[in-house]
């Protein structure tokens, strides 16, 4: 049989083991959540890194080998083609939608923009001549 002081004893000691135990949970605790978040945020950026791969690969399986090949042909004759680049016609947006471009006769886009570099580099002569 087990004395009282040895109970005592014991109780003493998983008070102190718990208490310690709580310590050190509690000290632990910013990193275990810090760790979560940054766990949550990776999985997150991998779900949603994966839905454009797998929506254009269930395009591409629907428009085949040859639908996929001019799809991308396309995009790149359009993007050749383009009469301005895109940061030219985000900047021109942007003054539209503020109210600082466009006239009312010549439509919401106003009229065609002359790049800059073309300015730049006409000097009235063509190259070659």
């Amino acid at each position: 049989m087990m004395g009282i002081t040895e109970l005592t004893d014991q109780a003493a000691t998983e008070r102190i083991t718990s208490r310690s135990r709580f310590v050190w949970r509690l000290a632990v605790a910013p990193l275990r959540i810090v760790v979560g978040v940054v766990s949550a945020a990776f999985r997150t950026g991998i779900a949603v890194g994966r839905f454009p791969v797998r929506v254009g690969a269930a395009a591409s399986k629907r428009l085949g080998a040859v639908g996929t090949v001019c799809l991308v042909v396309g995009v790149v004759v359009g993007l050749l083609v383009a009469p301005m680049s895109g940061r030219q016609l985000r900047e021109r947006l942007r003054l539209t939608l503020s109210g600082g471009g466009g006239d009312a006769d010549r439509g919401p886009m106003g009229p065609p923009a002359v790049p800059d570099e073309v300015l730049a580099g006409h000097h009235g002569a063509l190259p070659g001549e």
